[in-house]
C-alpha cells in the first residue's frame, strides 16, 4: 500500500429480502473484501452483473451501510460516523445522468440546488458563475444553465452530471459504469475527459465498468469480482495479460479482438452456466460450479486470497490453469 486514500477491511454489505410466498433469505452482496485505493490512483473494477460491484461501490461511499467491517478515509475509521462532513469529498457518477436530474428544472437551477445545500457562493449571481465555469471545465458552453436537461444529448447529459459533481471539489470518485449507456465515440470522449480532470484536480477514482478495454484503459490495478468477492487483483497489464484466475481468463478470452489470431491462447473449454445468487454461495470455491478446472478440493475447501507475484493476488487452489 502506497498513500491510500480509501481502503476496506472484511468488508460486508447483506440484504435481506423477504417475500410473503417464501422464507426470507439474506443475500451476500459483498462478502469479505479488503482493498485499498491510492490517492491519485484508477481502480478498476470487473465483473459479470449482479456480482456486486455497485453495491461496493455505495458501501464505500456508504450510502449503503455495511454489514460489517471497515472504511477508512484518509486514516480515519468512517465506518460510523456522522458522513455529512465526508459527503462532498466523496461522490459518485451514475450511469444514467438523466435519473439524476429534475427534467423539470433547468441546468442553472439543478447546479444551484448543489451550491445552496452546501452553502456555496454569497448568492444567486455568485452560484450562477460557478455553475457556468463548471460547464466550461467538462466543454459545455455557459449558456447551458438556461436550458433543460431533455435538450441534451447522452454524452452532453453525462458532462453535466460529472460537472455537478465537481462542483463540490470532491477527492474521490466511484464511476458506477458512467459510460455503458453511451455510443462508442461518446465513451471515448467521456474517458478522455476523466483521465483530463483526474490530471488537473488530483482525483482518484473507483472506476466500476464491464467494458473490460474501457477498465484497462483507464486503471492503475483491477479488482475482478465474483459473487460478491474479489477474486482477482492486479496491476491493469498483469491481470489483462497474464490473468491467474479461470474466470479472469475466460473474462479476457470474452473480449473481442479485431485479428483473432494474434490474441493469447483462449481456455480449452467454455464456461457454462449463469453467476448463481448471492443468496445461495456454493461451498468451497464460489466459482467451482462453473469451473472447466475444478477438482474436489474446489468443491470443499475456499482457496485464500493470496498474493503470487508481487501485487498479483488471487483465489484460486490452481492458479495459472487456464493459461
Amino acid at each position: 500500500m502506497g498513500n491510500a486514500l480509501i481502503s476496506a477491511e472484511h468488508l460486508n454489505k447483506h440484504f435481506t429480502v423477504k417475500s410473503w410466498f417464501s422464507p426470507s433469505r439474506t443475500v451476500r452482496a459483498v462478502d469479505d473484501v479488503s482493498l485499498y485505493i491510492d490517492e491519485g490512483e484508477t481502480f478498476g473494477l470487473v465483473g459479470e452483473t449482479s456480482c456486486g460491484k455497485s453495491t461496493l461501490g455505495r458501501t464505500l461511499l456508504r450510502l449503503h451501510e455495511p454489514t460489517s467491517g471497515s472504511i477508512v478515509y484518509r486514516g480515519k475509521d468512517i465506518t460510523k460516523v456522522n458522513m455529512r462532513p465526508y459527503r462532498s469529498r466523496m461522490q459518485i457518477i451514475f450511469q444514467d445522468p438523466a435519473g439524476s436530474m429534475d427534467p423539470q428544472m433547468k441546468i442553472g437551477g439543478l447546479f444551484d440546488e448543489v451550491l445552496k445545500a452546501n452553502g456555496i457562493g454569497e448568492n444567486t449571481s455568485d452560484r450562477l458563475d460557478i455553475s457556468k465555469e463548471h460547464l466550461q471545465m467538462v466543454g459545455l458552453k455557459p449558456e447551458a444553465v438556461e436550458r433543460y436537461p431533455s435538450e441534451f444529448s447522452g454524452g452532453e447529459q453525462q458532462r453535466i452530471s460529472i460537472a455537478r459533481t465537481l462542483i463540490l471539489k470532491p477527492e474521490f470518485l466511484v464511476c458506477d459504469e458512467p459510460t455503458s449507456a453511451l455510443d462508442v465515440s461518446i465513451q471515448a470522449q467521456i474517458i478522455n475527459l476523466l483521465e483530463d480532470l483526474q490530471k488537473q484536480l488530483g482525483l482518484t477514482y473507483l472506476f466500476i465498468s464491464h467494458n473490460l478495454p474501457i477498465v484497462r484503459h483507464i486503471s492503475d490495478r483491477i479488482g475482478v469480482m465474483y459473487l460478491g468477492k474479489i477474486i482477482e487483483l492486479g496491476s491493469s497489464s498483469e491481470v489483462y495479460s497474464a490473468p491467474l484466475h479461470p474466470y479472469t481468463s475466460a473474462l479476457m478470452a470474452s473480449v473481442p479482438i479485431p485479428d483473432p489470431r494474434s490474441t493469447h491462447k483462449a481456455m480449452t473449454q467454455k464456461i457454462h452456466g449463469d453467476i448463481g445468487s448471492g443468496s445461495s454461495v456454493p461451498t468451497g470455491c464460489r466459482f467451482h460450479p462453473r469451473c472447466p478446472y475444478a477438482e474436489e478440493r474446489c468443491r470443499l475447501e475456499e482457496p485464500p486470497f493470496a498474493e503470487h507475484s508481487p501485487g498479483h493476488f488471487c483465489s484460486c487452489w490452481k492458479p495459472d490453469a487456464a493459461r
